[in-house]
């Protein structure tokens, strides 16, 4: 039923005092659950007292978005207008609470019910109805888009005309239902007839097959292009009367049931059954003769002649009763009482009724019984009385007339009257349940399923047998066939989706319960005995106030409710528990605004994490809950605390002011200004009073003094486009002179502008609204609009990366005791104070001629005026502004001062622990100190004396101070768009903020509809209260659809989709939680979260390490004195590697403000990258410019200094290279002459810098080598190595224009002479413990150390001449042949090894080793792969990492060279080489975040109490070194967050904590752990791993909450997924499926207060899904356990994918000969004649061959009798063969073999080479390929052969034997050796999956240029066999190395591609093949791992 009604009724709000008339105009639609729920809803306040008096505080807000929650959401029926005391209760609080649409489905939704409508005609101007029914029963024919939905009644019988895939067709049908979504109206009609032959083909097979023909009709618009959907829908145009008389208008109606043939004997039930249960009439008529009257009595057969016959009405029924009675002789006492008793009966007909004025005549006169004794006399005397008058009564009830709708059967409608009557009366689940069985059982009896029905009652019975003997109702209930009722719009995919997470969740349950059964968070919701509650139990919280409640729940948990099922506890955290009715009826009526906010907040949360599927929950909250109910009212307090007012939002008035850029931020207007508009703003005497060069230094100086440095090349060519001058001609003047007066602007003639390409360059000027009124004009800022100018400037950085970010405030924790007072000052018009050079000027004009009175004496051109200050419009404005200011208060720092360095909060550095704390945002300086309460009330309005000195230097500079917004230590204060409440200790929106987006949000949803600017203002508004709460980010996900939707439609206004709707109010709701919470504790447990595709895990910290305490007590930033100095470098290194040159500076805490890395090896690049994200990556050295240079130095204007730095090649000057050509012929060498070269160039770029270059070299170059390096580089070099410091060698010569200072441990031997060849001479002597280098027990011998570290080189032979050969004895060779001569093998002598007490044999070092011993942090290489290779191939992982660290420095070398470099100029924070050795070796470093990179590799995972060495620390913290506590680790690290998020953020770089591409781990050795439960995904689980990765952080966050019993804290939390990490930190994905599960997180952050700071984890101490795997074994038990595995012997005689075609064929099949009504005959000839029509029929679809020979093998399958029965079909079979030959894969030649071997080895991929080669040679199969692990490769000692075990292939299968191939070809073996040496033995051969084999194949081919011969990866198996049969042409041999088992096939196979050879034409001596196949046959099989090369 469908109406459209307008509802008034009347809401009192406290704050109003009078009525708020609410109109509320609804389209409501009928639904089967909901008879009118409203689709779309506008709702407008009227009232001349309400527009007058709306204030919009908190708490009318949250009053408002209830009641438009009452009106908008759910089922309430409209109240009449009573007093508050009479009002009924609202039916919606007893079925729960729904929000408008789902954020997991689309925008369908539903809302309230409203009672059935009462008009039905369309109102027109001047109160005349059009009547349309009465217009449509006169035989009009209306159209269906002017139709109104009220006109529709389910029921009838309409005749519509549409369009049906392109044709005009009339159809006649009776109308079940209709639907209202976004994309239009839609009827639902029982098709009867139609004049279409094709529709009524479509309805005949619906009808044949029993379903119902149920067409759907669009009903267009005039606009719709009526597109073809589906074959059962059709486009409707017009609607008419139903035409009786046509002759289609009953012909599918007509049709009869079931026209199914019947079937055979057993093969069609088979397929059927194949075919997922399809149901087959068995075709066995009924007998002609009438029913007996058995059949008739127990309705067995048919209803026909019972009281259930549709036929026949119970009262004549009952009336033939009472004849045949009187006929009877016999027994006249007995018939007279039965006849008083008919009179009695029908006495009661017309005295008896039950029914309303609704009810029809049957029901009122038809009552069959009146007391209980008749009941049961109709009942045994004649069955289906009693039945027929229930179904009568139930369809009145319904408002049905089932008799009419189908004459041919009874409706079943005995579930639908309970679920729409019953359902809803607040029975107990039991009883519920009870009459669902009862109602399903009725339905199935009444469509004639005895059967089904005595199933369910079978089932019914079975499970209260299970619940008796004592098993748990969850259990029990899944016997039933009922299905559990659930009052829920959650589709079926929602709700498997959530059964598999309860199923997940119920593991971890398992794991943290206490004994079995008992759950950790199972108790008594009231609390421990004793306990008195908190402050505010009681009053204010509805579960206090619950006592029926508490009374009722009691007994029904401890007596169980009917049936056996009994109620138990909530064991979920959702839904939370909301009030009762009543509890908020009374909260309306008494206004108590906490209590509405807390509801609102809650059913929010609600929402947010179950969707529309959320259940609505009002039983007592359990412990948890009751943790976040009280932590969720403790945000509502302090959410009303925070006033601001609504208003009625004007966009008309908004837009006028304000507008939005080009990247949707919002933007002042530029306004027409005069200079009355714009003198109030300007600070007379101010302007220009400061000399800019007096406060600059640096870049930002050489950019103030000269702007020509920094325009972009070649700017001067093309003239630029003026701007405007918002100033009238008649106003200018009185502007121009003010401005000049000012000392704004000056003036010069237009000859002195700059003019690209000819044109003088002018600017314009506008201004914008202040907000503010002077003199009657609205105050204007000066804007100078500067486009033109930057249009050819440079971007420099200045100061912007010192601008604080609001989102760092997350850092700050308050203890109990602490409140935060906050200072502020504010420096008026900033950027008009600093007066420019003059050489600015010409830049600066104003595109308007200047006044005649202002132009100079004597000139007689045109003259402009030029501003004179720092423009605000201008490109660097921001970073030259910060810049200044920063200066400034640096100048001031020298007095009594507690505002120092290392206590600013900036972007690029991590948080201060200093108190006081202070920032910079451009003009506003702030100062934030934590103090006692009673010292905050003490400070209050004083001025601070930290900023004193600062005043003081502003006063004396000059600069003005703004008065209004001073802040005078205050515990509230506004900060950077923020309000900070210092006593709560909150950071939130600021309330005008939230006033203005909140009431523009609100106006939207009043309204309906928006444009694409109004939802991005509202869009923005939201995004910017979720940057105080990022989880918030996760409500709004469609609209950013929405917005996007307006580029495709390009419609200027679009109406606002219910999920649009349902994201504001939910944001809305969510309000309270938008803020930083100062006040989180921090958690002494870190968890830890991984999975895989198998299962996942979460584990626990237990405790800290040694390491872990010695990091929570070091100092971090602000908690000692000094910082990483505010000066800083440029660093360009060329031939970078893994740059060790920024390590060292790092080392010695200098600031980079830019790096550049020039290396073309993407390995080392991943790590340079993974280490410093800031970095910038250059390929080659060559590709070095002076323009790139130049916007090198635009992005580093802080620098003081540029430090290029080389280590260029030295493989042809190194003596370990046999064949080395010298620095002058080797072309790598030679790359050292480019070193000058860009050293020019940057001298040039960086004119304000100093310029020092670095550059390194091996000592066992020759003397002429090195006199060629001198000459070129101009200085002498000195010879050090590290060996006096480190355990290892590193002999080098450095070159380096700089001077050196001897230090304790370091002795200086300067060059003799100043000759070329002459050196000096670095010795280092220090005496640092570096015993943490190595492994713990692990060491070399005393007085040795290792070798020099080289690249990785492993081979199969030696190199030619190998570096000290003649050394080394036999057992030294041996362990060098053992380690594939990776190193030269003189480091393989006992002294170059380490050696353990408990192990006899040495080793070389490993890779951590040499990483630490080189001064590199540990696992710093770990990433120069990516993860699946590192885990496919770990030990060329191991190879790679040994090379890079081989080509690398010496880093503490290097920083003892920096160091004397940097410490003169004040640029590093370190002084002494001491320093330096102690941060790398000893863990004693001065700050504590390095303890985190630079660790010793003897620590333990055992918690023991820690001994921290304190000589780096202050005496505090040595104090509490041996009581430290986790907590406190966690704070530390908390500190180190990334700029943009919560997250830890470990680098090495003290600058840009910006998040990373690659991330470095965070030491899992600072805990201890323990497992707390691991679990398996569902075996059918097809989950993304990104989705399960997030689902682990779900459970962890889980854990916290349900066992720990954890609110509003801080901790951290490791996971290796990056994907998890940056969604939880963003607050949302972008992915749907991630998002899903990204509004659970979400929510449960919100609820619990949790503040997690996640962290990447690198490997992990132990594992964290244990997956166990059980081989079987030998005897019966285990045998058959492995059978019942495997299924019967039938269903394994195919393979299980061959099964599965099999299946799919014959289900196609079948579904063939059901549309085509043909049976499946048993006789294997008429079967064999269906069979050639089927084949016929699918070679003239199209189809393929193998659909055919899938389903005639399956059938034989089946029936193996069929098998040679069948010949029709095989003959049409292989005529198909005949005419389409099959497209066999062409056979690749050997030649192109080793080319694309050799190509995949050049580019890096040499396991996919090999694969190739075993592929060929092996004559594999591409499946036998793939399946090849490392344990299935057995090679023999010597290597000439190899055995591959292939398993149970294609052939051996039939013959119950494994197969095998044996390789002969040497190399192959040897290679196959080596590999199986380096992997784990379940290794894959090819680690990829099928489709990336497959396409890195067809790449290869591409590159190759041999793509067009088609090969594919089975190409390998038949180019294998053709070359065989080439080289021997033994076919017996060929057959065997190929294993097939039919000779012909393997002659077909031999032939055919010997054939194609022939046609193949290529050459291995021409490009592109000519150098691959060169490789392979030089390199490959000498070097099979191809990682040799590099530097020596």
């Amino acid at each position: 039923m469908i109406s459209s009604k307008s509802v008034s009724f009347h809401l009192s709000l406290s704050a109003l005092h009078k009525p708020l008339k609410l109109h509320l105009r609804a389209r409501a639609i009928a639904l089967p659950s909901q008879p009118h729920p409203i689709r779309h809803l506008r709702v407008g306040v009227t009232g001349e007292s309400a527009r007058r008096r709306t204030r919009g505080e908190a708490a009318n807000l949250g009053k408002l978005l209830v009641t438009l929650l009452l009106l908008a959401v759910q089922s309430w029926p409209i109240l009449p207008r009573k007093t508050a005391s009479s009002r009924p209760i609202p039916s919606w609080i007893e079925t729960g609470l729904h929000l408008y649409g789902s954020p997991e489905e689309t925008f369908d939704s539903a809302s309230f019910e409203i009672p059935p409508p009462i008009l039905r005609r369309r109102q027109f101007k001047k109160g005349i109805p059009y009547d349309y029914q009465g217009r449509l029963s006169r035989g009009d024919t209306l159209a269906l888009s002017i139709v109104p939905l009220s006109f529709w009644e389910p029921g009838r019988r309409y005749q519509v005309k549409g369009d049906y895939w392109g044709k005009t067709t009339l159809i006649c049908g009776t109308l079940e239902t209709l639907a209202v979504s976004r994309t239009g109206s839609y009827l639902y009609l029982t098709l009867s007839g139609t004049d279409n032959l094709e529709l009524q083909r479509w309805a005949e097979n619906l009808t044949v097959n029993g379903q119902p023909p149920e067409l759907t009709i669009h009903i267009c618009p005039p606009t719709c292009p009526r597109t073809a959907v589906a074959a059962s829908s059709m486009h409707g145009m017009e609607v008419s009367r139903e035409d009786s008389g046509a002759v289609w208008a009953r012909n599918v109606e007509s049709l009869p049931q079931g026209m199914v043939p019947a079937p055979g004997a057993g093969l069609e039930q088979e397929l059927a059954a194949l075919a997922g249960g399809v149901p087959i009439d068995t075709g066995k008529q009924a007998a002609r003769h009438s029913p007996d009257k058995d059949q008739v009595k127990t309705g067995s057969h048919s209803y026909k002649g019972t009281p259930l016959d549709p036929q026949k009405k119970l009262k004549s029924f009952l009336k033939k009763k009472k004849k045949r009675e009187k006929k009877k002789g016999s027994r006249k006492m007995k018939h007279k009482k039965d006849k008083a008793s008919g009179k009695n009966q029908e006495s009661s007909y017309s005295n008896t009724s039950t029914s309303s004025s609704g009810s029809t005549a049957d029901s009122q006169d038809s009552h069959p019984f009146q007391d209980s004794h008749r009941v049961k006399k109709l009942a045994r005397n004649k069955p289906g009385v009693l039945i027929r008058h229930a179904l009568d009564e139930m369809s009145r009830l319904l408002v049905e007339d089932t008799g009419e709708e189908g004459a041919h059967k009874v409706a079943p409608i005995v579930l639908k009257y309970v679920r729409l009557h019953l359902a809803n009366k607040g029975m107990s689940p039991g009883v519920k349940r009870e009459l669902l069985t009862i109602a399903y059982t009725l339905d199935q009896l009444i469509r004639r399923n005895i059967l089904g029905g005595l199933d369910i009652l079978i089932q019914r019975l079975k499970a209260i047998e299970l619940v008796v003997a004592g098993a748990a109702w969850a259990v029990a209930q899944n016997v039933e066939l009922v299905p559990l009722e659930q009052e829920r719009v959650a589709s079926v995919a929602e709700a498997h989706e959530a059964a598999k997470e309860f199923k997940q969740d119920s593991k971890v349950w398992r794991e943290l319960g206490k004994g079995k059964g008992q759950l950790p968070w199972k108790g008594d919701w009231k609390g421990k005995p004793g306990d008195k509650g908190e402050k505010g139990d009681g009053k204010g919280k509805w579960w206090a106030k619950q006592r029926g409640e508490r009374e009722r729940y009691a007994a029904a948990k401890g007596k169980g409710a009917s049936m056996a099922e009994g109620t138990t506890e909530n064991k979920n955290i959702f839904p939370l528990p909301l009030p009762s009715a009543v509890d908020l009826v009374d909260a309306l009526d008494t206004h108590q605004d906490e209590d509405l906010w807390v509801y609102l907040l809650v059913a929010s949360l609600n929402y947010m994490h179950g969707g529309n599927g959320a259940h609505f929950n009002q039983r007592p909250p359990s412990t948890v809950q009751k943790l976040c109910l009280d932590y969720l009212r403790s945000r509502v307090q302090a959410f009303m605390s925070h006033s601001f007012t609504l208003s009625e939002f004007d966009w008309k008035d908004f837009f006028s002011t304000q507008s939005l850029n080009y990247v949707g931020d919002e933007v002042k207007t530029a306004k027409w200004t005069t200079w009355a508009n714009l003198e109030p703003a300007l600070p007379y005497g101010h302007i220009g009073a400061i000399n800019v060069l007096d406060l600059a230094d640096g870049g930002v100086r050489e950019l103030l003094m000269d702007p020509l440095q920094f325009l972009k090349p070649r700017w001067d060519e093309r003239p630029v486009r003026s701007s405007r001058v918002m100033v009238q001609e008649a106003a200018w003047g009185e502007v121009a002179r003010g401005l000049v007066k000012y000392n704004l602007c000056a003036v010069l003639p237009e000859s002195a502008l700059v003019a690209p390409g000819g044109v003088p360059l002018r600017n314009g000027l506008f201004g914008i609204e202040k907000g503010e009124v002077a003199n009657g004009h609205a105050v204007h800022r000066l804007i100078m609009n500067l486009v033109p100018f930057n249009t050819v400037s440079l971007s420099i950085e200045g100061d912007v990366g010192t601008l604080p970010m609001l989102s760092q405030m997350n850092c700050l924790q308050l203890h109990p005791q602490e409140f935060l007072v906050v200072s502020s000052e504010d420096i008026r018009c900033m950027y008009y104070l600093f007066a420019l050079p003059s050489s600015w000027y010409p830049f600066l004009s104003l595109n308007m001629p200047a006044p005649q009175d202002l132009v100079p004496p004597h000139v007689e051109e045109p003259c402009f005026l030029v501003s004179k200050v720092l423009p605000m419009g201008y490109l660097n404005s921001v970073g030259i502004a910060q810049h200044l200011h920063r200066n400034l208060i640096t100048r001031a720092q020298g007095g009594p001062t507690r505002c120092v360095p290392w206590a600013e909060l900036r972007k690029d550095r991590a948080w201060s622990q200093a108190n006081p704390v202070w920032r910079v945002y451009l003009d506003n300086l702030d100062v934030l100190e934590r103090v006692r309460p009673e010292l905050a009330v003490m400070l209050e309005g004083s001025l601070n004396n930290d900023l004193k000195p600062l005043i003081q230097e502003y006063e004396e500079t000059g600069v003005p101070l703004n008065a209004k917004k001073s802040v005078k230590q205050s515990t509230f204060a506004e900060v950077q768009g923020a309000e900070i409440d210092g006593k709560l200790g909150l950071a939130r929106p600021k309330g005008d903020k939230l006033a203005k987006y909140t009431s523009a949000v609100l106006s939207l949803l009043r309204r309906g509809w928006c444009s694409q600017r109004e939802m991005q203002v509202a869009a923005g508004g939201l995004v910017y209260f979720a940057m105080f709460r990022r989880p918030l980010m996760s409500v709004l996900n469609f609209v950013w659809r929405f917005i996007q939707s307006f580029e495709i439609t390009r419609q200027r206004r679009l109406p606002i989709p219910t999920g649009v709707q349902s994201e504001l109010l939910l944001f809305l709701g969510l309000l309270p939680l938008a803020h930083i919470d100062f006040r989180v504790v921090s958690s002494d447990i870190a968890t830890a979260s991984d999975a895989s595709c198998l299962g996942g895990g979460i584990c626990a910290s237990d405790g800290l390490t040694e390491l872990g305490a010695k990091v929570a007590v070091a100092p971090f930033r602000g908690q000692q004195q000094g910082d990483v100095p505010d000066a800083g470098l440029v660093c360009i290194s060329l031939f970078d590697g893994i740059s060790a040159a920024r390590v060292a500076l790092e080392v010695l805490q200098a600031r980079v403000c830019l790096q550049v890395s020039v290396e073309p090896d993407l390995s080392a690049r991943r790590v340079v990258e993974a280490n410093f994200s800031d970095v910038i990556h250059v390929a080659k050295v060559e590709d070095i410019t002076a323009e790139m240079c130049r916007e090198w130095a635009s992005k580093s204007t802080r620098a003081s200094l540029v430090l290029l730095t080389a280590g260029p090649p030295c493989q042809g000057v190194s003596s370990l290279n046999a064949h080395r050509k010298g620095a002058m012929d080797d072309e790598r060498s030679r790359l050292h002459f480019a070193v000058q070269h860009v050293l020019s160039h940057v001298r040039e770029a960086f004119p304000w810098c100093r310029t020092a270059f670095f550059q390194e070299s091996v000592w066992s170059m020759d003397a002429e080598d090195r006199k060629v390096y001198t000459q070129a580089a101009q200085v002498l070099p000195y010879r050090a190595c590290c060996s006096g410091m480190v355990p290892c060698k590193r002999d080098r010569l450095y070159w380096f224009d700089w001077s050196l200072e001897s230090e304790p441990g370091v002795t200086l031997y300067p060059p003799p002479n100043s000759a070329a060849e002459s050196y000096g001479q670095v010795v280092f002597n220090t005496d640092v413990d570096t015993s943490g280098l190595f492994k713990p027990g692990w060491a070399p011998p005393t007085g040795k150390t290792p070798g020099t570290f080289t690249t990785a080189q492993p081979s199969l032979l030696p190199r030619p001449w190998p570096a000290g050969l003649a050394r080394c004895d036999e057992s030294t060779l041996q362990r060098w042949r053992a380690d594939r001569h990776r190193f030269p093998p003189y480091q393989y002598r006992p002294a170059a090894l380490l050696y353990h007490p408990d192990r006899p044999e040495g080793r070389i070092p490993d890779v951590q080793e040499r990483e630490r011993l080189l001064g590199f942090p540990v696992d710093y290489s770990f990433t120069c792969l990516p993860k699946n290779e590192i885990k496919a191939n770990p030990l060329r992982h191991e190879d790679v990492r040994m090379t890079l660290l081989g080509n690398s420095w010496s880093v503490p070398v290097v920083a003892y060279f920096f160091l004397q470099l940097l410490k003169p100029l004040r640029l590093c924070r370190l002084s002494s080489l001491r320093d330096v050795l102690l941060t790398l070796f000893t863990e004693e470093p001065i700050s504590g975040e390095a303890l985190l990179s630079w660790r010793a590799l003897r620590h333990s995972t055992t918690a023991k109490s820690p001994q921290v060495p304190n000589a780096a620390l202050s005496t505090s913290h040595a104090d509490s070194a041996s009581q430290v506590s986790p907590s406190h680790l966690t704070t530390q690290l908390a500190t180190l967050a990334s700029m943009k998020g919560e997250d830890v953020l470990i680098q090495m770089s003290h600058d840009a904590r910006i998040p990373q591409k690659f991330r470095r781990s965070v030491p899992v050795e600072l805990w201890t752990w323990k497992e707390i439960c691991g679990w398996r995904w569902a075996a059918q689980s097809t989950e993304h791993i990104n989705r399960l990765e997030l689902r682990a952080v779900y459970t962890s966050l889980r854990w916290r909450l349900l066992r720990r019993k954890e609110v509003r804290t801080k901790f951290v939390h490791l996971t290796d997924s990056l994907v998890s990490l940056h969604v939880i930190n963003r607050g949302r994905s972008s992915s749907v499926k991630i998002q899903t599960l990204m509004y659970r997180v979400a929510s449960l952050l919100l609820a619990t207060g949790f503040h997690p700071c996640l962290a990447y984890a690198g490997p992990c101490p132990q594992e964290m899904v244990k997956v166990t795997t059980v081989a079987a074994g030998r005897d019966k038990q285990a045998r058959k356990a492995a059978r019942s595995a495997l299924g019967t012997l039938r269903e394994n005689t195919v393979a299980p994918k061959t099964r599965e075609r099999y299946t799919a064929a014959l289900t196609i099949f079948f579904f063939f000969c059901r549309s085509h009504q043909h049976r499946v005959p048993d006789d294997p000839a008429r079967l064999d004649l269906l069979l050639g029509d089927y084949i016929d029929f699918l070679w003239q679809d199209g189809e393929s061959l193998s659909l055919v020979t899938d389903c005639l093998s399956g059938l034989q399958d089946l029936r193996p009798l069929l098998r040679g029965h069948l010949p029709l079909s095989w003959r049409l079979v292989r005529t198909w063969q005949k005419h389409e030959m099959p497209a066999r894969a062409p056979p690749l030649p050997e030649e192109l073999l080793q080319s694309m071997a050799g190509f995949c080895s050049m580019q890096g991929r040499h396991l996919f080479a090999l694969a190739l080669q075993v592929a060929f040679y092996g004559v594999l199969r591409t499946g036998e390929l793939l399946a090849l692990q490392a344990r299935h490769v057995d090679v023999s000692e010597r290597g000439d052969f190899a055995v591959l075990n292939l398993g149970y292939t294609k052939t051996s299968q039939r013959l119950g034997a494994a197969d095998s191939v044996t390789l002969r070809v040497s190399y192959l073996c040897q290679l196959l050796k080596v590999w199986k040496q380096r992997v784990k033995p379940h290794a894959f051969l090819v680690p990829t999956s099928a489709y990336l084999f497959r396409k890195t194949f067809d790449d290869c081919l591409k590159e190759l240029q041999i793509h067009t011969w088609a090969f594919r990866p089975y190409s390998l198996r038949r180019g294998g066999a053709t070359a065989y049969f080439r080289k021997n042409p033994s076919f017996d041999f060929v057959r065997q190395m190929g294993r097939w088992s039919s000779d012909r096939t393997a002659r077909i196979y031999l032939n055919d591609g010997l054939a194609q050879l022939a046609t193949m034409e290529f050459s291995v001596a021409r490009p592109p093949l000519q150098r691959p196949f060169q490789f392979f046959q030089s390199q490959l099989r000498r070097d099979p791992c191809g990682t040799g090369g590099g530097r020596g």
